[in-house]
């Protein structure tokens, strides 16, 4: 169906901005939201973007990419970028995955995302990608490609904007009663382009009759032409592509100093688009689209109960769905925790001890590893440890209180940390393997937030307040002088200070005192 319901002030005019040949390093993460409304109406797949550069390395090479991820059915697409310099605004391939089926596609030359979007929009549909692919013509504007059927009346790879669109053009034109009207219902814009280039470049065999165009040439003048089709395709400015297989799992690096200098330069997320981007990538990971997210920030900004809630609308709670371990826990705490719930998902509160312990990092490697089923090992002696080949039923093992010697963990992980990014990763060997998003609201942002959470906040058993109530407490606590930064435990204090004030026995104090009180201490 074609795009003609797009308002020309929404996506039309952020792909304008983004999605051309002057397209700043700066712009390419911003260019994502563009380029996932288009994927999401023209495919059945609905997709989010990553929300960092990634840089990779699999069968087919190394670079730097854009990634999406689409919410259901294991579709992944990555726009990669040779380097991360000057050039970084062109594509030189596209990965997409489908499942376990990866395909990496490489160009002759580096091109604009407007050029490939129709390539990636058809691959997708077809869960598959041609062996050779051909880019669109040069000078097909961002019009033409919103208003085209992408996926009936024009097909903008191989069968379409290859050789086989250029050689039918060229039968078409030797035929009787020839038009360009023709030319334009089968092919749109990039037929045209066709016709005027080879008017340009054989105007001795191909002559314009007032709006018709006519091949004068003999029979081997046309076969001519037909050898003549690379020639035409470089005049037409077409890029070929080629096509090959890639493992699902891939190794992906921390960011370089350069990825890093654009991503600081980015514009920062405000604190709900933050929200919004870590629920986005916690529905991700339970979704199976990756084996781990890591969450990090400061303590009482919601990452706990963000991550509690989008597990809750999975349906799934702390021993029904998911394993929540809160608080210290040791490298052979962590190691019988994963086996435990081998198969499940493991949330991981609190813990930030394990990232300062060189075995529990290893462990936690090894555990969100890019693999579906990864392999852990404990290698330290000890009389704990059996063999599981001799079980018949893993969990007899944990029945005698005894530990594997090794096991396949197939879950997933979700780690919140109050910690910074660079203390839970230094070494950029997590970020390659799971999801890593930061929230960092400012004290504004987190009282602002607190006055939209604030109405449905449960209070301590017993405990009453009014909407207008819990908002004073918000107010009370933005003009306090608490010397702590805001948090969502700010909040509950003073709401259960507010509400459990008569009922603490507190009869000799005066709302002004109260307030005074809650401003001071929650």
């Amino acid at each position: 169906m074609p795009i003609k319901s797009f308002k020309k002030h929404s996506l039309t005019e952020n792909f304008q901005k983004h999605l051309t040949e002057s397209l700043s390093p700066k712009a390419i993460l911003q260019a994502g939201n563009p380029i996932r409304s288009f994927l999401t109406k023209k495919t059945e797949y609905t997709f989010f973007v990553y929300p960092q550069l990634e840089r990779f390395k699999n069968s087919a090479g190394s670079g730097y990419g854009l990634r999406l991820f689409s919410s259901s059915g294991g579709v992944s697409v990555r726009f990669n970028f040779s380097s991360a310099g000057g050039d970084l605004y062109k594509v030189s391939s596209f990965t997409i995955w489908f499942g376990s089926k990866g395909y990496h596609t490489d160009f002759t030359e580096d091109l604009s995302f407007v050029k490939i979007l129709p390539i990636v929009v058809n691959s997708v549909n077809k869960k598959s990608v041609s062996n050779i692919v051909y880019s669109t013509p040069d000078d097909i504007k961002l019009s033409d490609i919103l208003s085209q059927d992408l996926g009936e009346d024009i097909s903008l790879t191989e069968a379409a904007d290859g050789p086989e669109m250029v050689a039918d053009i060229i039968n078409m034109l030797a035929q009787p009663n020839f038009s360009k009207s023709k030319v334009y219902t089968k092919y749109r814009s990039p037929g045209y382009k066709v016709i005027n280039t080879l008017e340009i470049e054989y105007p001795e065999w191909i002559q314009q009759k007032g709006n018709k165009f006519a091949f004068v040439g003999s029979d081997d003048d046309l076969q001519t032409l037909q050898n003549d089709i690379p020639n035409i395709m470089s005049k037409l400015g077409i890029v070929k592509g080629q096509t090959s297989r890639v493992s699902a799992s891939e190794e992906t690096y921390a960011a370089s100093d350069a990825v890093k200098e654009i991503e600081n330069n980015i514009p920062r997320l405000t604190f709900q688009e933050q929200l919004k981007d870590m629920r986005r990538l916690l529905k991700l990971t339970v979704a199976g689209v990756s084996n781990a997210c890591f969450i990090a920030g400061r303590g009482g900004v919601g990452k706990t109960y963000t991550t509690k809630q989008i597990l809750a609308e999975g349906g799934l709670t702390d021993g029904d769905g998911y394993f929540l371990n809160k608080g210290k826990i040791t490298a052979p705490a962590l190691y019988a925790s994963l086996f435990e719930h081998r198969d499940g998902i493991v949330v991981f509160d609190d813990a930030d001890a394990v990232f300062g312990d060189q075995t529990s990092r290893n462990i936690l490697k090894g555990a969100t590893d890019t693999d579906k089923t990864r392999k852990l090992n404990w290698n330290i002696s000890s009389s704990n440890l059996v063999d599981p080949d001799e079980y018949d039923n893993l969990d007899d093992i944990i029945e005698e209180g005894k530990l594997p010697k090794w096991f396949n963990f197939t879950g997933k992980i979700i780690f919140i940390s109050n910690l910074k990014m660079d203390q839970i990763d230094p070494d950029g060997a997590l970020r390659t393997r799971g999801f890593m998003i930061s929230i960092d609201p400012t004290d504004a942002e987190v009282y602002d937030f607190m006055e939209k959470i604030a109405p449905n906040m449960e209070l301590e058993e017993g405990l009453f307040l009014t909407k207008e109530s819990r908002l004073h407490v918000v107010k009370l606590l933005r003009e306090g002088t608490s010397k702590q930064t805001a948090n969502l435990r700010k909040l509950e204090r003073g709401l259960n200070m507010y509400a459990g004030a008569q009922i603490a026995g507190l009869t000799d104090m005066s709302e002004s005192e109260l307030e005074r009180m809650i401003s001071t201490y929650a």
